[in-house]
């Protein structure tokens, strides 16, 4: 006892708390900005307790305030989309360690992409016991791969209908020559790998 309070009372050890307690609230403060800014958030789950933890991010994507939320897995599978939610819910009862892309519903009817890799820990007989993962916004993202594949779908429109005109004009202007011209045609008809190519976009539509 007269050891503890020795030790509590000595200055060295006391700054050594101090410094302490410092550096592991930068620590904290450093990784709250990291999730914040890749809008990736952390979560527990303790199986036999039924306990769920979140970090601040995570509260933040899914727009819930645990102020007046009580966190549930009922209440984030309230917020999965309806459609991906029996896929959500049927990867989560399994147990196995997984990744997969969802999206949630907001309240206000807004809807975000989330990526999501799930691990799991059994204990020596092979018992689930523990859950935790990451959670990440991707909606940025996703809006972005479907205005990439928008705009090729469009130029691959406006391509292919280039190379149908082109092939038919020069369809057209070859059956013109050999009307008029049947014995000069052979000077002014498209030969060659070009040809080929045109003709094997027309007739590959």
């Amino acid at each position: 006892m007269q050891d503890k309070a020795a030790a509590k009372n000595d200055p060295d050890t006391a700054s050594d708390r101090v410094r302490a307690d410092d550096a592991l609230r930068e620590c904290e403060q450093t990784l709250r900005a990291v999730q914040q800014l890749a809008r990736i958030g952390i979560w527990r789950y303790n199986v036999l307790e039924e306990a769920l933890w979140w970090s601040d991010e995570l509260y933040r994507i899914f727009c819930i305030d645990p102020a007046t939320s009580r966190l549930s897995p009922q209440l984030v599978l309230e917020r999965v989309h309806p459609d991906d939610r029996e896929t959500f819910q049927r990867q989560m009862a399994s147990g196995l360690p997984h990744h997969s892309d969802y999206r949630i519903m907001l309240p206000d009817g807004a809807v975000k992409y989330i990526h999501e890799e799930v691990h799991a820990e059994r204990d020596a007989s092979g018992t689930l016991v523990r859950m935790h993962g990451t959670a990440q916004d991707i909606t940025e993202r996703k809006r972005v791969e479907d205005a990439l594949r928008a705009s090729e779908g469009r130029y691959r429109t406006i391509v292919d209908s280039q190379a149908e005109f082109v092939v038919r004009y020069q369809a057209g202007r070859d059956h013109h020559l050999r009307e008029r011209h049947p014995l000069q045609v052979h000077k002014h008809e498209t030969r060659g790998p070009a040809r080929e190519v045109l003709l094997s976009l027309h007739t590959s539509r």
